[in-house]
Formats: structure tokens, C-alpha cells, sequence
């Protein structure tokens, strides 16, 4: 990837401007300095979506996305930073050198090479559709429009056709090599055509290039069924939709999408006028494939099979979109349908009926669990229930979760207050699993109390205000070792940094230390946080932090206590220390009330 100098981005960045970027995705209202809208990101009916031409960021404080320019057009358009430093530079006509090494284009050159390959093989599939393919799209009635527009093409029944086709002399074999195109015969240096006899559906990025390809055999006795490109430089499998490129405008204009399974379920529905589509391709969904999705909506309404697979792919792919907090819900197609058959046999109308008449996931699992149930014994469903509770524990809305467990006490007559209950046992068992295996190392504020992180943003709030007065006030009364989370700590560290050397705050040079999306998205809520009588607040900031901190070595002292085999010395020493840090309590609580009682 090119690496644009510092400079060059910041002259970007200082010549753009984020409210009309951000007008062209958000109806924005001027709010005071700043201006208000709904937020892109996810669902709301108030406006809690704040943009501030002053600082040049906004900030969701409904969902908690965050940032400059550049990481809104990341987020709304899922681009990359340099795709987004590149496209703001465009819209204000700026001319960005190639700064890459000779080894950076010599990469980029192999990528261009790599999407020129599967372009060649995508004119020749489909110049022409070859026999049988004809006939058998044909028989599926199919518009041309749509095959058209998806590029749909087939392989023939040869070993050579996309060898000996003239434009691939003038690639090099080991591309076609690389993207599952060609197979070297066995023990020599010949080649042959991997897709052959089949129906072909190239894959799209987002840009519109193209990074594989799916075959359906037409003859019924060749396995796979499906044949799809191996995974290379330009194809991951787990981060392609099928039909997303070609329904985004689509997805947008509803405000939802239809995921089906199959490549002709997609077409059938494009068919029928319905263009917010996708094709997951048979396969479970991938959180980076939820991630997507969730950059243009978050409805999703799963349309799969009837058959008992295709219930719990559904099923299984629902609570995955869920933990990205997407609302999902899924059609009812009735028995042996497809949603190709059904629209077919019953046409558009009515499968937009089903649409309007779908359930949640979990409705439907509650009424095939209700009915499995009866004839279980008590400690079975316990088990049935406990397996049903774990599938939600990672699901970050708390109304749903409350739902939820509402209907699982209605279905199953069991009183809600104790499903609460269990769920929370479940739920810390879960997170102290997580925490000794080390794998939320990155998540701090699940382990963090509440009240001691709102007060380090609430502190960090009232820095940002930059008033001089309470400024100095706060760093006399508080140090970086007063934080316990880390994101927070590392932007208090940037901005006593910069108070000691400039006497003042650089919000740009604080931006450029933020690595991560988290940490962008801390700052901007800080940074546009509204904080009235700040002296005063920031007291009370400052007491909470330091009265945690020291509850916490209490605590930690009474547990070593308990747990050591002390001796005499240890436990004299343990006994001054809570003295100590009682009498230190005691003090704070003391300055506290003596401060608050002062008319700021």
C-alpha cells in the first residue's frame, strides 16, 4: 500500500471540510456551533449524531462511532484510509504523487495483474454461453437483463477453452495459476481448465473488480455441485457477499436487506424488481461478511430454503448479525420452496406478503423448542434452556436482551426474574472465561467499574474544554496512574504531554497518536461532550478516581490477608496500610464536601 506523507494528508484534511462530506450521507440542522442529525450508522428517531465544523469531527453519541473526515468516509463507505485520504483528495482536486518504493509498485503491479487475469476469464465466460448452459438458463427463465447485469456466464465442456483463449498469451500462467483458474496435470507441466460444464457467477469487490468465481455444474453426476475459486492476494472468502456490489444503491434506498442462500435465488428476486439482495452462498456468515452488511443497514430479513437446513443456517446466521446488533428477522417460505421456486409459482406479490409477515429467530426457535420440550425430562430442559440463553450472551443490546427473556418465560412458563438470574450467572461465567484466556485483552472496559470510567471521561471532557483555570486544577490533583483504562489513560498521557510543552491542547496531533477505532471513537465523544460547571464537575471526577483507587487496595489488602498464611510482620504491615487508606478515605471525603460547598 502507498505510504502518503504526514504533510501531504494534513493538507488534505485542513482543506477539507466535514460538514459538507457529511451532508452528502446525513440531513444535517445547526445545533448552536455545531450541527445535529440522524445518525448513518444505526437506527434512531432522535437525532443524537453531532458534527463540529469548529473541531472538524463528529461523534454518534447513540452508537458511538467517531472521528475526522477521513474515518466517516471509511465507516459509510467501507473504504480503506488511504481509499478515503484518496477520495477526499479527488473531490478537491488535489494531485497526490506516487510515493511508492519500487518494491510498493511492484506489488501493486502483481494486484493489477491478479484483477486483469479474472477480467480476461470473466469476457471469455461470458461472451457467449456455451451448450448446454443456454438451454438450462433458459429452462430456469431467466431475464437476460439480469444475467446481463450480474455477468453471468459458463465454461464449456473443455479441458483447453480458457487456455487456448488468445488473450491469455499474453498473461502470465502462474496468475491463472494463483486464482484456481488452471491445474497443473499430474507430474508434468501441462495445464487444463479447472471450470468446465458449468454455469459461472464472478464475485465483485466493492470497487466492482472482479476476485473469483462459483460454478454450478450442469451435469448432474460431476461433483462439487459448486465449484468456487480458491482463496488468493485478491479473494477471502469470508469478506465477499455475493450481489453486494450490485445492491448497495438498493440496500440504502430500502433500508434493508434480503439475504438468500443460492446464486438463482439472488437472480429470481432481482427478476421480481426486488434489487436489496445478497447470496451468502450456502456458507455460514463470517462476522468480517456482518460487519459489511451493517455498513449500509441494520435490518437484515434471512430468506432461505424451507428444508430443516436451511431453518437453522438461518438460524445460525442470524445470531451472528445480531452480535453486530442488527435487527434481523426471517421469511417463512412454505414447504419444499426455495425462494426461487415460490416466486416463481407464486410471484412477487405474494412473496412480498411473506416479507411483511416474517418473524424474529428467536420466535421461530421458540416455537420448534416449545414443541420438542414436552416430552424432555426436567434436567434436559434445564440444558434446553441454558443452551438457548448462551446463543444471546453476546448480543450488546439490552432491550433485546430483555425481550428476549420475556418470551422465553411467556413460551416456557418459567417466571422471568429467575431466567434473569441465570442469565447474568451465565453471563459472568462467560466473561471470566474470556478474561483468564486472555482473548478480551482489547475490551477493557468490560472488566472496569462503571462509575471510575465515567469519571476519567468526564475529567477528559472538561480538559478538552480547555479552560486554564480548571486545566490547572486538574493536573495538580490527578497523574496518568490514576486511570484504569487504558484507552482513557493513553489520551490523558497525549494531552499532559502537550500541556507541559505548548501550554495548550493540538487536537489534530492528539488524533494522529489514536491507532484504533476505539480510541478514535473515545476521543470525538470527549471531545464534543457537554460539561456545565466544570470546576465543580471535574472535583467530583477527581474524588471518584481517587476514592476507586483506593477501595480497590482495600479490597486487594483483605483478600491478601485472607488468602496468605501472613505472618506477625506481614499482617502488622497489611493492618497499618488499611489505617492508612481508611484515614486517606476519610480525608478525600472531607476535601470533597469542603469544595462543594464553595460557590463556583
Amino acid at each position: 500500500m502507498a505510504r502518503i506523507p504526514q504533510t501531504k494528508i494534513e493538507e488534505i484534511e485542513s482543506a477539507s471540510d466535514i460538514v459538507s462530506v457529511i451532508a452528502r450521507y446525513v440531513s444535517l440542522k445547526k445545533a448552536g456551533k455545531n450541527f445535529k442529525g440522524l445518525c448513518p450508522f444505526h437506527k434512531e428517531k432522535t437525532p443524537s449524531f453531532i458534527v463540529s465544523p469548529e473541531k472538524q469531527i463528529y461523534h454518534c453519541f447513540g452508537c458511538g462511532k467517531g472521528g475526522n473526515v477521513f474515518n466517516f468516509l471509511m465507516s459509510v463507505e467501507n473504504l480503506s484510509y488511504i481509499e478515503s485520504v484518496k477520495r477526499i483528495a479527488s473531490d478537491l482536486g488535489i494531485t497526490i504523487p506516487d510515493y511508492r518504493s519500487d518494491e510498493q509498485k511492484a506489488s501493486s503491479s502483481e494486484y493489477d495483474f491478479l484483477y486483469k487475469t479474472n477480467q480476461i476469464a470473466n469476457e471469455y465466460f461470458s461472451s457467449q454461453l456455451f451448450e448446454p448452459a443456454r438451454k438450462y438458463l433458459e429452462n430456469r427463465k431467466l431475464k437476460k437483463e439480469t444475467l446481463t447485469k450480474y455477468s453471468v456466464g459458463s465454461a464449456p465442456n473443455k479441458w483447453d477453452g480458457l487456455i487456448d483463449h488468445p488473450k491469455f498469451k499474453s498473461v502470465n500462467k502462474k496468475y491463472f495459476d494463483q486464482l484456481g483458474l488452471i491445474q497443473k496435470k499430474d507430474n508434468s507441466d501441462h495445464y487444463y481448465d479447472r471450470f468446465r460444464n458449468r454455469i459461472i457467477f464472478p464475485f465483485f469487490n466493492l470497487s466492482g473488480q472482479i476476485v473469483g468465481f462459483g460454478g454450478r455444474r450442469l451435469n448432474e453426476n460431476d461433483q462439487p455441485k459448486y465449484l468456487n475459486s480458491p482463496e488468493s492476494k485478491i479473494y477471502k472468502k469470508g469478506e465477499i457477499l455475493y450481489g453486494l456490489h450490485q445492491a448497495i444503491s438498493s440496500i440504502r434506498e430500502k433500508k434493508a436487506v434480503i439475504i438468500v442462500e443460492g446464486y438463482f435465488d439472488l437472480l429470481r428476486l432481482v427478476d421480481f424488481g426486488i434489487q436489496n439482495v445478497v447470496a451468502s452462498s450456502g456458507t455460514a456468515l463470517s462476522e468480517s461478511q456482518g460487519r459489511l452488511i451493517k455498513r449500509y443497514t441494520d435490518t437484515a430479513i434471512f430468506a432461505y430454503d424451507s428444508d430443516e437446513a436451511g431453518i437453522k443456517a438461518a438460524i445460525r446466521n442470524s445470531r451472528i448479525l445480531e452480535t453486530l446488533d442488527l435487527h434481523v428477522s426471517m421469511v417463512l417460505l412454505p414447504q419444499p420452496h426455495d425462494p426461487d421456486s415460490y416466486l416463481l409459482q407464486e410471484g412477487g406479490a405474494a412473496f412480498i406478503e411473506l416479507i411483511k409477515s416474517r418473524v424474529t429467530p428467536i420466535d421461530y426457535q421458540l416455537n420448534l423448542l416449545q414443541g420438542k420440550s414436552k416430552d424432555l425430562s426436567l434436567d434436559e430442559k434445564n440444558k434446553l434452556i441454558d443452551d438457548l440463553l448462551e446463543n444471546y450472551l453476546d448480543i450488546p443490546n439490552e432491550v433485546r436482551i430483555g425481550l428476549y427473556l420475556h418470551k422465553i418465560s411467556d413460551k416456557f412458563e418459567i417466571a422471568e426474574s429467575f431466567l434473569i438470574s441465570r442469565f447474568n450467572k451465565l453471563k459472568k461465567r462467560d466473561r471470566y472465561r474470556i478474561k483468564t484466556d486472555d482473548t478480551d485483552s482489547g475490551k477493557p472496559e468490560s472488566f472496569l467499574k462503571k462509575g471510575q470510567w465515567r469519571a476519567e471521561e468526564d475529567l477528559i471532557s472538561i480538559l478538552l474544554l480547555e479552560d486554564i483555570e480548571v486545566s490547572n486544577y486538574i493536573f495538580e490533583h490527578i497523574s496518568i496512574s490514576d486511570f484504569a483504562n487504558e484507552y482513557l489513560q493513553k489520551i490523558f498521557e497525549l494531552l499532559t504531554h502537550q500541556y507541559e510543552e505548548l501550554g495548550h491542547f493540538d487536537f489534530k496531533e492528539i488524533e494522529k497518536s489514536l491507532t484504533t477505532e476505539m480510541e478514535m471513537n473515545t476521543f470525538s465523544k470527549l471531545t464534543l461532550q457537554v460539561i456545565n460547571n466544570p470546576l465543580k464537575y471535574a472535583a467530583g471526577c477527581i474524588h471518584k478516581m481517587r476514592k476507586w483507587h483506593l477501595d480497590s487496595r482495600y479490597n486487594e489488602i483483605l483478600r491478601l490477608m485472607k488468602e496468605e498464611a501472613a505472618s506477625a510482620k506481614s499482617k502488622s504491615h497489611y493492618t497499618k496500610e488499611l489505617t492508612d487508606i481508611r484515614q486517606r478515605l476519610t480525608e478525600i471525603e472531607n476535601e470533597q464536601n469542603k469544595f462543594l460547598k464553595i460557590d463556583l
